[in-house]
């Protein structure tokens, strides 16, 4: 059972020295140019550091520099550096990880069953060459941490979609609502879709009519929606790339009880 587990890592520590050997071709050259041939920025998150080195006789590097006290290593496009090495005859595992990518009690398990798993291989051979220990761990994780997190019950409490609007419209009137090449308040906001609404209700809508709204994304497109909210009807968003006859198609076709379209009647007002 010793040689089955030593065979393919010395085999896999060689082919790494050799490859190490090609010192022209460096690793900034090899993500230049996989960046070069995809196009897009490459990331390397994950790095594998060994300061093992494959002779016995020669003394870890760590050893030469005296004693570590504290240290850290910053690499561009890692997220999280596993470096190890030999000190007094003991294995030494050591994790630099990105500050903000990952969350600390995750991390810490994460190096937990990363310590568990390699101590596991040194007493039970046989784990190099069966992976079934992962299912169990991602069953295991299943059941815990995505478990927990899929615990969202909660009291709902019934309320129409632009009422959460309007309460926070009158809790900060004069923080900003939307921001583009105009900034609209929530007090500003609340103002002309309420006049817009009235405009709907004179016009015929009546509570659960549909009313229709042909608009690009915009600020208009968001206050002719509250508008219609806030007149107690239903929007049925319609795009403006369409053909001009297409919008009078599908009102007339749509069953809809009531259906007017909203192209101008944003455009027509101005906050003040």
């Amino acid at each position: 059972m010793k040689n089955q587990h030593l065979s393919p890592a010395r085999a896999m520590q060689k082919r790494l020295w050799d490859d190490l050997a090609a010192l022209q071709y460096n690793g900034i050259k090899v993500l230049r140019d996989i960046a070069e041939q995809r196009e897009q920025r490459v990331l390397m998150p994950y790095v594998f550091t060994s300061l093992i080195f494959p002779s016995a006789q020669d003394k870890p590097i760590i050893s030469r520099l005296g004693k570590l006290i504290d240290g850290i290593s910053q690499t561009p496009h890692v997220w999280l550096d596993c470096q190890v090495y030999e000190a007094g005859g003991d294995l030494l595992i050591n994790w630099d990880v990105l500050d903000g990518i990952f969350d600390p009690a995750m991390l810490a398990n994460m190096f937990a069953d990363y310590r568990t798993l390699l101590l596991k291989m040194a007493h039970h051979p046989a784990l190099w060459q069966d992976n079934s220990w992962r299912e169990q761990w991602a069953e295991r994780f299943n059941r815990g941490v995505v478990a927990a997190s899929n615990q969202t019950a909660c009291e709902v409490v019934p309320a129409l979609l632009h009422q959460a609007f309007l309460r926070w419209a009158d809790v900060t009137p004069e923080a900003p609502a939307l921001i583009g090449n105009d900034t609209i308040s929530y007090g500003e906001l609340a103002r002309f879709t309420s006049a817009v609404a009235e405009r709907i209700q004179s016009a015929g809508a009546v509570p659960s009519s549909a009313v229709a709204i042909v608009a690009e994304k915009s600020w208009q497109q968001v206050a002719g929606i509250l508008a219609i909210l806030r007149a107690g009807c239903t929007y049925v968003p319609l795009d403006p790339s369409l053909p001009k006859r297409t919008p009078a198609y599908l009102t007339q076709h749509g069953g809809y009880p009531y259906c007017r379209g909203y192209r101008g009647v944003c455009s027509g007002h101005r906050m003040a």
